[in-house]
């Protein structure tokens, strides 16, 4: 017998589209073979790194509770979550005097621990529908941080049922082919893919603070690296011996490097 906690995870799709026990450093080395991987077998694959037009604000609390009633949450805990977001009215504080403002009808609450939760059960729907378009894809999400590695693609129905749109134009296509993406943007969008014109196509762009795609380079270590020699500049004047040092550069310098040190080709070959 399916129990409600295996329900759920059937329902939102754990593991299958990059949700459930991943870290981010997993996220973006799956994003990043799996770009390799299809820019050597496909002529025409796509990295596709999708951003929301207001994601937490722009969410319908209609399709979110339909939601969570769908994937089988109990009842008590949908009637308190409806209660959270009955009647949202707003106040204007100006010149330190309260006055009346607009009631919210859309969007999750902003600073209540509640809400990546709510938001990610939501857009778990986008992931498992475009799995399910394009069965041979990797799709990988992080909070509101989306990437899909496919040769195809269509996101207007769901913005149709949940009123989360794309932002064109911070949305990143990488095309998983030598390519000059100028000359790609005037044929392949402009002939078959109009409504994507004001997408930007580049070689290369970051998901999660990670360089990918096939121009990257060493690009990730861009930010990385200026902040660690100025660290290692700040420091290197001060005679603290042996010891002192060693501490303070592991506590103020390398750490400057964050996640970058951890991915095993970054950090191997650079």
């Amino acid at each position: 017998m399916e129990t409600p906690s295996n329900s759920r995870k059937r329902h939102l799709g754990w593991g299958g589209v990059g949700w459930g026990n991943r870290s981010l450093l997993s996220n973006v080395i799956d994003v990043d073979f799996e770009a390799m991987r299809v820019s050597l077998k496909h002529e025409r694959g796509m990295l596709i790194l999708f951003d929301f037009e207001a994601a937490f604000p722009s969410l319908s609390r209609e399709f979110m509770l339909e939601t969570l009633q769908g994937i089988g949450f109990p009842p008590n805990l949908l009637q308190v979550i409806s209660c959270l977001y009955h009647n949202n009215a707003h106040l204007l504080k100006l010149k330190g005097q309260l006055f009346p403002s607009f009631c919210a009808s859309s969007g999750v609450r902003q600073g209540c621990p509640l809400s990546p939760l709510l938001f990610i059960i939501c857009v778990v729907l986008l992931l498992r529908r475009l799995k399910s378009w394009f069965p041979e894809s990797t799709v990988r999400a992080y909070a509101d941080d989306n990437a899909m590695i496919t040769d195809n693609f269509i996101h207007r129905e769901f913005a149709q049922i949940s009123n989360l749109r794309l932002n064109l134009p911070k949305t990143v296509l990488i095309p998983l082919w030598p390519h000059q993406p100028e000359q790609l943007k005037k044929t392949l969008l402009r002939d078959d893919m109009p409504e994507w014109c004001a997408a930007e196509v580049a070689s290369w762009s970051r998901y999660l603070g990670f360089a990918v795609g096939l121009g990257r380079g060493t690009h990730s270590w861009d930010k990385a690296l200026p902040k660690f020699r100025s660290r290692v500049g700040m420091w290197s004047s001060q005679k603290l011996g042996m010891h002192y040092t060693a501490k303070v550069y592991n506590t103020f310098a390398f750490s400057s490097l964050g996640n970058t040190k951890r991915h095993p080709i970054l950090g191997k070959d650079n």
